[in-house]
Protein backbone atom coordinates (compact mmCIF):
# COMPACT_ATOMS: atom_id res chain seq x y z
CA UNK A 1 0.00 0.00 0.00
CA UNK A 2 1.19 3.34 -1.04
CA UNK A 3 1.75 5.77 2.27
CA UNK A 4 -0.99 8.03 0.96
CA UNK A 5 -3.36 5.58 1.17
CA UNK A 6 -3.69 5.85 4.79
CA UNK A 7 -4.87 9.82 3.73
CA UNK A 8 -7.89 11.45 2.71
CA UNK A 9 -7.29 14.12 1.01
CA UNK A 10 -8.99 17.30 1.63
CA UNK A 11 -7.23 20.11 -0.80
CA UNK A 12 -4.63 20.93 -2.63
CA UNK A 13 -1.72 23.38 -3.49
CA UNK A 14 0.37 23.14 -6.70
CA UNK A 15 2.22 19.74 -5.95
CA UNK A 16 1.07 19.21 -2.42
CA UNK A 17 -1.86 17.47 -1.13
CA UNK A 18 -3.54 18.38 3.12
CA UNK A 19 -4.11 14.69 4.19
CA UNK A 20 -5.94 13.95 7.00
CA UNK A 21 -4.70 10.36 9.22
CA UNK A 22 -7.61 7.63 8.18
CA UNK A 23 -7.03 5.93 11.44
CA UNK A 24 -7.41 9.40 13.56
CA UNK A 25 -10.91 9.57 14.43
CA UNK A 26 -10.65 13.13 15.89
CA UNK A 27 -9.53 14.44 11.88
CA UNK A 28 -7.07 16.48 13.94
CA UNK A 29 -3.89 14.91 12.29
CA UNK A 30 -2.90 16.75 8.93
CA UNK A 31 -0.19 16.13 6.96
CA UNK A 32 1.30 17.86 3.62
CA UNK A 33 1.68 15.39 1.11
CA UNK A 34 3.90 15.14 -1.83
CA UNK A 35 4.92 12.61 -4.08
CA UNK A 36 8.22 13.87 -6.04
CA UNK A 37 9.71 10.96 -7.78
CA UNK A 38 9.60 12.48 -10.73
CA UNK A 39 9.93 16.08 -9.48
CA UNK A 40 11.99 18.02 -11.96
CA UNK A 41 11.71 21.31 -9.95
CA UNK A 42 15.08 22.67 -9.13
CA UNK A 43 15.94 23.16 -5.38
CA UNK A 44 14.91 26.56 -4.53
CA UNK A 45 11.70 26.39 -6.44
CA UNK A 46 11.20 23.22 -4.46
CA UNK A 47 11.61 24.72 -1.08
CA UNK A 48 9.86 28.26 -2.42
CA UNK A 49 6.55 25.75 -3.66
CA UNK A 50 7.51 24.19 0.52
CA UNK A 51 7.07 26.94 1.85
CA UNK A 52 4.12 28.56 -0.11
CA UNK A 53 2.25 25.38 0.77
CA UNK A 54 2.78 25.44 4.52
CA UNK A 55 1.76 28.67 4.59
CA UNK A 56 -1.20 28.48 2.70
CA UNK A 57 -2.99 25.70 4.47
CA UNK A 58 -1.14 26.30 7.70
CA UNK A 59 0.53 22.93 8.20
CA UNK A 60 4.09 22.74 9.24
CA UNK A 61 4.38 18.62 8.79
CA UNK A 62 5.17 17.13 5.57
CA UNK A 63 5.82 13.66 4.06
CA UNK A 64 7.69 13.97 0.43
CA UNK A 65 8.43 10.85 -1.03
CA UNK A 66 11.59 10.97 -3.20
CA UNK A 67 13.74 8.56 -5.11
CA UNK A 68 16.77 10.45 -3.54
CA UNK A 69 17.68 13.92 -1.68
CA UNK A 70 20.62 15.79 -1.60
CA UNK A 71 21.96 17.14 1.26
CA UNK A 72 21.14 20.97 0.92
CA UNK A 73 17.83 20.25 0.22
CA UNK A 74 17.72 18.88 3.91
CA UNK A 75 19.30 21.34 5.29
CA UNK A 76 17.69 24.36 3.30
CA UNK A 77 14.64 23.34 4.43
CA UNK A 78 12.95 26.14 6.62
CA UNK A 79 13.05 25.23 10.65
CA UNK A 80 9.67 25.73 11.05
CA UNK A 81 8.64 23.08 8.91
CA UNK A 82 8.80 19.19 9.54
CA UNK A 83 9.67 17.59 6.57
CA UNK A 84 10.01 13.93 6.49
CA UNK A 85 11.71 12.21 3.11
CA UNK A 86 10.33 8.88 2.41
CA UNK A 87 12.12 6.47 1.00
CA UNK A 88 10.10 5.15 -2.51
CA UNK A 89 13.29 2.52 -2.75
CA UNK A 90 11.81 0.80 0.39
CA UNK A 91 8.13 -1.42 0.00
CA UNK A 92 6.41 -0.89 3.54
CA UNK A 93 7.02 -2.98 6.67
CA UNK A 94 4.65 -4.90 8.23
CA UNK A 95 4.60 -5.97 11.93
CA UNK A 96 2.85 -8.66 13.89
CA UNK A 97 -0.35 -6.00 14.32
CA UNK A 98 -0.22 -5.68 10.60
CA UNK A 99 0.63 -2.17 10.79
CA UNK A 100 2.49 -0.64 8.23
CA UNK A 101 6.10 1.73 8.25
CA UNK A 102 7.69 4.22 6.06
CA UNK A 103 11.12 4.87 6.35
CA UNK A 104 12.59 7.69 6.08
CA UNK A 105 16.03 8.98 4.14
CA UNK A 106 18.48 10.09 7.58
CA UNK A 107 21.24 12.39 6.97
CA UNK A 108 24.30 11.60 9.19
CA UNK A 109 27.43 10.31 9.43
CA UNK A 110 28.32 7.18 9.68
CA UNK A 111 28.56 6.58 13.42
CA UNK A 112 25.30 8.19 13.99
CA UNK A 113 23.65 5.90 11.48
CA UNK A 114 25.05 2.78 12.70
CA UNK A 115 23.96 3.56 16.49
CA UNK A 116 20.68 4.45 15.57
CA UNK A 117 17.82 2.86 14.00
CA UNK A 118 16.07 3.94 10.72
CA UNK A 119 13.07 6.24 11.53
CA UNK A 120 9.21 6.24 9.66
CA UNK A 121 6.00 6.46 9.75
CA UNK A 122 3.64 4.62 11.24
CA UNK A 123 -0.41 5.60 9.69
CA UNK A 124 -2.05 3.22 12.09
CA UNK A 125 -0.19 4.37 15.06
CA UNK A 126 0.27 8.24 13.55
CA UNK A 127 3.19 7.91 15.32
CA UNK A 128 7.18 8.74 13.96
CA UNK A 129 9.02 6.37 15.47
CA UNK A 130 12.48 4.38 14.84
CA UNK A 131 11.97 0.88 13.55
CA UNK A 132 12.57 -1.06 16.61
CA UNK A 133 9.71 0.82 18.81
CA UNK A 134 7.84 -0.12 15.58
CA UNK A 135 8.44 -3.67 15.76
CA UNK A 136 8.51 -4.24 19.43
CA UNK A 137 7.50 -1.28 21.99
CA UNK A 138 5.14 0.77 20.29
CA UNK A 139 1.58 -1.52 21.38
CA UNK A 140 3.70 -2.80 24.19
CA UNK A 141 5.24 -6.08 22.67
CA UNK A 142 8.03 -6.07 24.60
Amino acid sequence: MHLFEHFSIWNQYNDYNLGLNRYDNTASTRFLLMDATHQQQSRNNYINTLVEATNHFSCYRVFIIVNSVSVATFLNTPNNIQVCFVDAALTEMKNDDNDSFYQFIEFGDEEYRNYNPPTGYCPQLNQICGVDDFYYGLRGHY
